[in-house]
């Protein structure tokens, strides 16, 4: 600002400080009403003195003047030289008017030094102000309500200070607070709830903003009475700044956003920060306590950490006017070898000495200097895979090998690439050799796979004839025997069938179900059969009778045991056990009759007899016992017998019938009649089974008519021809292993079928060859006769190797056999070589260094038209061609030459004749020139032609001959 006006202000502040008076008519039309403050901190301000705070109401004071009192404002600016449009602060109205307008009187301090958000060298020492923000202006009122110390609103340094018990921090230092209990606060504060000793609560009137964008590196910092919710906000590089909960922008003060923003530990929150990125700056509390912040300087991968302090106008390293410093920290630069840590990262000297090759170790004395040792072992050289080994010689990195990636595949196309490593692409349809396989033909590339061609066709259909090519030999097919070999002679009535020379024999099945009720064979398309049989049988059960075979089963008819096994002793229980036959097991303590009239309470015991219970039959003479007897004659008369102490009834001896059983069989017992006394023989039931003569041989002996009669003679046939069926009375069955001829298979390509350990055994193959390979060697099972069946169309080797596609087919001579195909294509495509084959090694291709080879690099339709022609390549040692000689190649264009110089079947186009010539009956003509006459007797007429653009005219006739010869 110029010095008069500085002088001109001040001396006018200072006559209205004196007087209080308002200004002169002139001066308050133009200028309106200022304060006497307005004009003693605007001279403050020019003079460069502390000023007093309130920055809003400064700015909107100062606004007011250039709106309101325009004029007056306007007219005093233009004859100092200075107006409101240039303002050194560099705030415009807008901001000012964003910032809250007009409130007061009062001129208060000017703007602080802005903080830029990622720009820490942003103005820091210009002096220039705040990028649109206006700090919010927490003095509220002004004036303290009551006398300091202690009233509300007084410097306080504790809480004894302050008769509301609260000293505060606000933006404009520690102050005493007010108390709110009725709710209402000045300014910029609100009533908050704050806790007291004891548990007590009271409202106190708390700064509306708290902390907001004052430096910090804590939350904690940020927080206070009503302000809990504050968090210190992370703008990166440039520091931290407090913010202020909210949940949406209309919570926040003019000036600021209401944005999701991370602290400094990472959590997220909605604070009030800065709108559109802008920079917060110190308040007069901040500088007075010179807050702050971290912050840091970085230079590519170095980052050293300082300081962004609130510093005073007056305190060393502060900008113009007081403010945000820079970032107090070491400049960032690379590591170097001096003991310290340059880079900021807390390693000192780490890397100063790198000299950048790994062939070194490289090694940092801050007094010596960097020294290099050099190493060895492997390194890098050439940043390629395609080389390996590289490794370290005298401080050098040198290239090692190149890798092989040959990988010994001639349909692979083989390459390296120094990033990728080997490459190989498939070398699709190039001919190869598979595996070194004489026996297949036709090997070639397919998908960089070497596929085998088609195999000889050696195979044989029959089971036990080897047939392969001979892979060590000449390539031929060989057959041979394959003895002891696993076969299949595809007979279901042998198994474990092996080869025995060239037949395939198996042993007869067993098709023996030990079912005599089944009789057993082996059909040859089906196998083992079992049909039923018929006749007698034993179903081993010894509880049944009249057992016969039944739809393949061997049942019997079940025995009544009461009537079978009946022994006549009540003493026993009859019963049959199907493995035992019949049982008779005593029947302990079961009541019987011992038949003697006299006892009662009869029991049997444990041998099956009937013991005598208590006598009842004392008697004083015959005549009473005989009152007692029972009635039956067969067991004796009673007496009274007086022998003994007691008297007693007893059987009288010779009075009980003994029947004579001597002529008694199974199927006829003698019993005694009880009411006559009569011995009468009894027959048993007709079917009863009975032992007739005591052979196994005979099933079914039973009871006929009281006689035991022989039953069926037992079926000993087991359908083997191999053996003699014999029956043993004593042991039954037997099978007597014999020899002689048997039919084992049904085959009739089989001879000498035999008996054989008692079965009937395969007998030799028929062998049918007839040593052709194009025929299938067989022999007919029906007729016996052998079969050649020709395999047409069939792929086959005539053992020359200069021969493909061989196929089965009938030769010149009418034979049918393998026949040759056509020769092989040898040629290699190279020029140079001699392509010739063998039969037994196949292609060869031998350089040929005196072979030549037409070429021609020009465009093939030129090719022997007008001067063009084909050169020669002559071949060298090596088998490679040399340059195309004695070629001629188009011209770019065609000449008047009477030549085709661009080869293009058309010579001289556009060009006048140079010559004629024609040929008549009676003469021949001609000429050269560029202007050719000419003149021949045709006939009876005269001919004359002459050059006319480029084209011949001809006249014809007599006249026409005269004016010719005449020249006209």
């Amino acid at each position: 600002m110029p010095t008069g006006l500085t002088a001109q202000l001040s001396a006018l502040a200072a006559a209205l400080a004196a007087s209080r008076a308002r200004p002169t008519e002139p001066l308050v039309a133009r200028f309106g009403a200022p304060s006497t403050r307005f004009y003693t901190n605007l001279a403050a301000w020019v003079a460069g003195r502390q000023l007093e705070p309130r920055p809003r109401a400064w700015r909107g004071d100062l606004l007011s003047r250039c709106r309101g009192g325009l004029a007056g404002v306007l007219m005093v600016a233009a004859l100092l030289g200075w107006g409101c449009t240039e303002t050194e602060t560099g705030v415009d109205a807008s901001q000012l008017a964003e910032a809250g307008g007009v409130d007061g009187d009062d001129l208060g301090e000017p703007i602080d030094t802005p903080f830029a958000n990622s720009d820490t060298s942003a103005d820091a020492t210009s002096g220039t102000g705040s990028d649109g923000l206006v700090l919010p202006d927490l003095q509220g009122d002004g004036a303290p309500v009551g006398g300091c110390p202690g009233a509300a609103g007084c410097p306080c340094t504790k809480t004894t200070d302050c008769s509301s018990g609260f000293c505060l921090d606000t933006p404009n230092g520690q102050q005493c607070a007010k108390k709110c209990d009725d709710g209402t606060c000045p300014t910029d504060f609100k009533c908050a709830t704050v806790p007291l000793t004891g548990g007590d609560v009271t409202n106190i009137c708390v700064p509306a903003h708290g902390s907001l964008c004052n430096p910090c590196i804590s939350n904690s910092q940020c927080q206070g009475p009503g302000n809990g919710g504050a968090r210190c906000v992370s703008f990166g590089n440039g520091g931290a700044f407090c913010g202020e909960a909210c949940s949406a922008t209309a919570d926040c003060v003019v000036g600021y956003e209401c944005l999701e923003s991370k602290d400094l530990v990472g959590n997220s929150s909605k604070q009030c920060v800065v709108k559109n990125g802008g920079a917060c700056t110190c308040s007069a509390a901040a500088m007075k306590n010179e807050l702050f912040t971290a912050c840091y300087k970085d230079t590519g991968t170095a980052k050293c950490t300082g300081k962004r302090i609130c510093l005073s106008a007056t305190a060393p390293g502060a900008p113009s006017g007081g403010g945000l410093s820079n970032c107090l920290a070491d400049e960032p630069e690379a590591e170097k070898c001096d003991g310290k840590d340059n880079d900021c990262d807390g390693q000192t000297d780490e890397s100063a000495c790198d000299d950048g090759t790994v062939c070194t170790d490289d090694n940092c004395d801050p007094k010596a200097g960097c020294s290099h040792t050099n190493n060895s072992g492997f390194c890098d050289a050439d940043g390629s895979v395609c080389t390996k080994d590289d490794a370290c010689s005298n401080g050098k990195c040198l290239t090692g090998k190149p890798v092989s990636c040959d990988d010994n595949n001639p349909c692979t196309t083989d390459s390296c690439d120094a990033k990728l490593s080997c490459k190989y692409a498939n070398a699709d349809s190039l001919g190869c050799n598979f595996d070194d396989n004489p026996c297949t033909v036709g090997d070639a590339c397919k998908e960089g796979k070497c596929a085998a061609g088609a195999t000889k066709a050696c195979a044989t259909d029959e089971p036990c004839i080897l047939g392969k090519c001979n892979l060590l030999g000449d390539g031929k097919c060989e057959y041979k025997n394959k003895d002891g070999q696993p076969c299949d002679d595809a007979s279901p009535c042998t198994s474990v069938d092996t080869c025995v020379a060239d037949v395939c024999v198996g042993k007869a099945t067993d098709c023996n179900d030990n079912n005599g009720c089944t009789i057993d064979a082996c059909d040859k398309k089906t196998g083992c059969t079992h049909a039923d049989a018929a006749g007698s049988c034993d179903d081993g059960d010894k509880c049944t009778t009249k057992d016969a075979c039944v739809g393949g089963k061997c049942d019997g008819q079940t025995v009544d045991p009461s009537k079978a096994c009946n022994d006549n002793n009540a003493c026993t229980i009859d019963a049959c056990n199907p493995a035992l036959g019949c049982v008779n097991k005593p029947a302990v303590g079961l009541g019987c009759d011992d038949a003697n009239a006299c006892s009662v309470g009869d029991k049997c015991d444990g041998t099956g007899t009937c013991l005598s219970g208590t006598n009842t039959c004392a008697c004083d003479n015959d005549a009473q016992c005989a009152a007692k007897d029972d009635g039956n004659t067969c067991n004796g008369t009673l007496f009274c017998d007086k022998s003994g102490p007691l008297s007693q009834c007893k059987v009288k001896l010779g009075t009980v019938v003994t029947c004579d059983t001597s002529s008694d069989n199974p199927c006829k017992k003698t019993d005694c009649e009880p009411v006559t006394g009569k011995c009468t023989p009894k027959l048993q039931p007709d079917g009863l089974p009975c032992p007739a003569d005591d052979n196994v041989c005979t099933v079914d002996d039973s009871c006929k008519a009281g006689a035991c009669l022989v039953g069926k003679i037992l079926n000993c046939d087991d359908k083997n021809t191999c053996t003699a069926d014999i029956c043993d009375a004593k042991l039954g069955c037997k099978h007597l292993i014999s020899g002689g001829p048997c039919n084992a298979d049904g085959d009739a390509c089989t001879v000498d079928d035999g008996c054989k350990d008692g079965k009937c055994e395969v007998g030799a193959k028929k062998v049918c060859d007839d040593a052709e390979s194009c025929t299938q060697d067989s022999c007919d099972g029906k007729s016996g006769n052998c079969v050649f069946k020709q395999l047409e169309d069939q792929a086959c080797t005539d053992g020359n190797e200069c021969t493909v596609g061989d196929k089965c087919g009938t030769d010149k001579a009418g034979k049918y056999t393998c026949v040759a195909g056509s020769g092989p294509n040898c040629d290699d495509g190279n020029p140079c070589t001699a392509d010739t084959c063998d039969g037994k090694a196949g292609c060869k291709n031998t350089i040929d260094p005196s072979a030549q080879a037409i070429c021609y690099s020009g465009d093939p339709a030129t090719k022997g038209k007008g001067i063009c022609k084909a050169g020669l390549q002559n071949c060298d040692a090596l088998g490679k061609l040399g340059p195309c000689l004695n070629q001629v190649l188009p011209e770019a264009k065609d000449t008047c030459d009477g030549m085709d110089n661009d080869c293009n079947g058309i010579t001289d186009p556009g060009c006048s004749p140079t010559g004629w010539s024609a040929r008549f009956a009676t003469a021949d003509v001609g000429g050269k020139g560029p202007n050719l006459t000419l003149r021949a007797v045709a006939g009876a007429s005269n001919t004359a032609g002459s050059v006319a653009d480029s084209k011949y005219t001809l006249k014809w006739g007599f006249l026409a001959w005269i004016k010719g010869w005449l020249g006209k």
